[in-house]
């Protein structure tokens, strides 16, 4: 029974580590509405020129999406600092609200041993909510992206 009850508790807390994912808010800002078509080609743009791929490009609906895209550079992470990777979604809505949106993951993966070969594993989480210097770079970057592409 003891064995059973501790099984279940490492599963139940390894599904739940997104509880604790720190939540970033769209960074967004009103536009003329007339010009919803010409913003959306901005987006595809912007992002294209900072290295993402367009992984969704939805005029209908006013989406562009990324694929994520891992970022130069390192970001805080605890004690330390780990690579990262954004996925951007733009969303143009009718009434000419723009809304920003980075979704950063950290890279919390980390060496193991397969065997005797050590190998390293990639495992792309959501940061937790208590590394606020990494909620405060995915906010930043949505601005920028914002201001870059209402210009």
């Amino acid at each position: 029974m003891r064995r059973s009850g501790f099984v279940v508790l490492v599963l139940a807390l390894g599904g739940c580590a997104n509880v604790f994912a720190g939540k970033v808010p769209p960074a967004t800002r009103r536009a003329d509405p007339n010009r919803l078509e010409a913003i959306l080609a901005a987006s595809v743009a912007v992002l294209q020129d900072r290295g993402f791929k367009v992984d969704v490009r939805d005029q209908a609906r006013g989406v562009v999406r990324t694929e994520p895209a891992v970022q130069p550079g390192r970001t805080p992470c605890g004690f330390v600092t780990c690579r990262f990777r954004d996925t951007v979604e733009v969303s143009v809505f009718s009434d000419g609200t723009v809304s920003v949106h980075v979704l950063r993951e950290i890279d919390s993966g980390g060496p193991i041993m397969a065997g005797v070969v050590p190998m390293w594993v990639n495992r792309w989480d959501a940061p937790p909510a208590w590394h606020k210097e990494t909620m405060a770079g995915a906010e930043a970057a949505e601005r920028e992206l914002l201001e870059e592409i209402l210009q």
